[in-house]
């Protein structure tokens, strides 16, 4: 059974959402913490597979669909979501970070698919061949997504990613994230 997740590709329901306090001096007896919680809307969101690249889909495929773009075949995809420059004060201390999705449908429960630091250029407005897709590389996190069918709407799901993401959403050139099925 060939196995996807269909995600809105409308940036403003891609968020990450990030919870920092300010990082203290060490203390006898450390005082509370304020935690701020801050999300970053995606600037951009594509779907990439063999078959296409259509910045006009309202949707991201991840995994393994039928495409009746080219040949109507199975195809695998990859979703690439950029937030931009991520920026926090210099004495923030992260406590957690999670991406925020909006998932219209799933054909089959347990699909999993992880997030990847994308190492190469991409725009969503300019379709680019499969063989020159952009690369990812890392692993920061995934989720598995349930069965879900969009008759009533899409509902939002969140998960963690691992704090070291920020390691490059922090540079002004980064490419942004990669959503892939594992396989």
């Amino acid at each position: 059974m060939k196995s996807f997740i269909r995600l809105s590709c409308a940036v403003a329901t891609l968020a990450l959402v990030l919870s920092y306090s300010p990082r203290r001096a060490t203390v006898a007896a450390p005082l509370p913490q304020a935690t701020t919680t801050q999300t970053f809307v995606a600037t951009e969101a594509i779907l990439h597979s063999p078959a296409s690249h259509n910045p006009a889909r309202r949707f991201i495929a991840v995994g393994t669909f039928y495409d009746t773009t080219v040949n109507a075949t199975y195809t695998t995809s990859h979703g690439y979501i950029n937030f931009g420059q991520i920026t926090l004060p210099a004495n923030a201390q992260v406590h957690d970070v999670r991406l925020q999705l909006n998932i219209y449908a799933s054909n089959a429960a347990g699909i999993e698919a992880y997030v990847a630091k994308t190492t190469s250029a991409w725009d969503e407005n300019t379709s680019a061949p499969w063989d020159s897709q952009p690369t990812f590389t890392g692993d920061y996190g995934g989720y598995v997504f349930p069965h879900y069918n969009s008759n009533a709407g899409p509902t939002m799901v969140e998960f963690d990613l691992d704090v070291s993401v920020l390691d490059f959403l922090d540079d002004a050139g980064n490419e942004g994230i990669a959503l892939v099925p594992v396989n």
